[in-house]
């Protein structure tokens, strides 16, 4: 869910082989007007299209919160990260449930490091491997797991020296021996290359079906300390200063709208991981690289006063509280109702409210040519009818010199063209 509209009627410009299309102002309908239809004799005579330039509104998804409307609605209208967050999930209150705690610990699936043997450090605490060998300040722990599921472990002087056989162990668990603090060099340390990436909590070297191929690495952490390396990854943490400190309002409703989403993911999670550390779930960068923290004390503070604060639903259970950059104007609706959201196109600093994208259509033609012939038109058959233009595409058909196709969906299209979102126009 990582960083990267006042809705209006769309500018669209398509060019074509050897004649330019005509531009059109779209009304706001909830399908597009259909292209004139091609008989299966149509000619080479007609019109191909191999690239389009396409007018829209917001990045992502559009379900739940957007980081810029939160933004706006902080720093433009002084709103509070309560008012901001029952904006965006209607239905929904405040509270503090023990699964929430921020002490209760976390299972963060790192996934840069799938599929790989690990070497771990500490620049300043000595550590142990396997509740058995002991590493000292500076030294290196080269773990390699096993067909059999043991792990053989190795002691090293760098991210990338040799390393000497240690022995062998069962869990392929590293845990440092000093309380850190926020000093990053008593913390442990992975190497990724030459970098080293550093984490609070303990780190496990495992296999997630019992395989060699299936290894993981997985940092245990608590849920606030992790939410230290996630919100300062999904929203600057200068927009805390923002408006005189009214950012820091769009900081917390992030931290809170983080919080549950992490502890509600059941998509992404694995045997012995409850989430990942990329866009896929939530970005998670940890507490620093190499000797340097990353983590910020605007976003530390928010999470520190909003500790423990999730959203629940009528029935008292936590909610899965979705959120993108930008809703473009107006949410995509789904598990909280679709709403206006002129927070979005208040915040100046917002350059996904209104978006323009030439594409090429190559994919397209690729994938969809032996059914239509030459690409030659394209329409939106149905939109969500939450916004400007009838809204979001929900079902797209393709026109060509053979016929056209069934219906794709806005989603499947926006993914193939590479557009920000599924709120695009096409030419009638």
């Amino acid at each position: 869910m990582s960083l990267p509209l006042r809705a209006r009627r769309v500018l669209v410009t398509f060019t074509a082989v050897g004649a330019t299309a005509v531009s059109a102002l779209l009304a706001p309908a909830m399908a597009d007007a259909a292209p004139a239809p091609q008989p299966a004799t149509a000619t080479a005579a007609a019109a191909a299209m191999t690239s389009a330039t396409i007018t829209g509104h917001g990045y992502g998804h559009g379900r739940g919160m957007g980081q810029y409307g939160a933004y706006g609605y902080a720093v433009n209208y002084h709103w509070t990260y309560q008012r901001i967050l029952s904006r965006y999930y209607g239905g929904t209150h405040l509270a503090r449930p023990a699964a929430a705690k921020g002490s209760n610990r976390i299972n963060v699936r790192l996934t840069a490091f799938n599929g790989k043997n690990v070497r771990v450090t500490s620049k300043s605490s000595w550590f142990k491997v396997g509740n058995k060998y002991r590493f000292e300040a500076g030294q290196y722990a080269v773990l390699k797991y096993l067909s059999d599921g043991k792990i053989q472990v190795y002691r090293g002087s760098s991210c990338t020296s040799g390393a000497t056989l240690v022995g062998t162990v069962t869990t392929g668990v590293v845990r440092s021996a000093a309380a850190p603090g926020n000093d990053v060099r008593k913390m442990l340390a992975v190497c990724n290359g030459a970098t080293r990436k550093v984490y609070r909590g303990y780190l496990t070297l495992l296999s997630k079906d019992g395989t060699w191929g299936g290894r993981r690495l997985v940092n245990t952490v608590g849920v606030d300390d992790y939410l230290r390396g996630v919100v300062p990854r999904e929203s600057p943490a200068s927009w805390a200063d923002a408006g005189k400190g009214w950012g820091m309002q769009a900081i917390r409703a992030q931290t809170i709208a983080a919080r549950g989403y992490a502890l509600t993911d059941t998509v992404h999670s694995e045997n012995h991981s409850q989430t990942c550390d990329t866009t896929a779930c939530q970005v998670y960068g940890g507490a620093g690289t190499n000797d340097t923290r990353i983590e910020d004390s605007r976003t530390d503070n928010a999470v520190a006063t909003t500790t423990g604060l999730v959203l629940l639903n009528s029935a008292g259970k936590m909610v899965a509280s979705e959120f993108s950059a930008s809703t473009g104007g107006f949410t995509a609706g789904g598990t909280f109702p679709a709403v206006s959201d002129q927070g979005d196109a208040a915040a100046s600093n917002n350059p996904y409210h209104n978006w323009t994208s030439k594409v090429s259509t190559a994919s397209l033609q690729s994938r969809y040519g032996s059914v239509i012939g030459t690409l030659t038109s394209m329409k939106v058959t149905l939109r969500d009818g939450h916004g400007a233009g009838g809204g979001r595409a929900v079902w797209v058909r393709l026109y060509g010199t053979k016929g056209h196709t069934d219906p794709i969906s806005g989603e499947s299209f926006r993914s193939q063209l590479g557009l920000k979102s599924t709120w695009f126009f096409l030419p009638a």
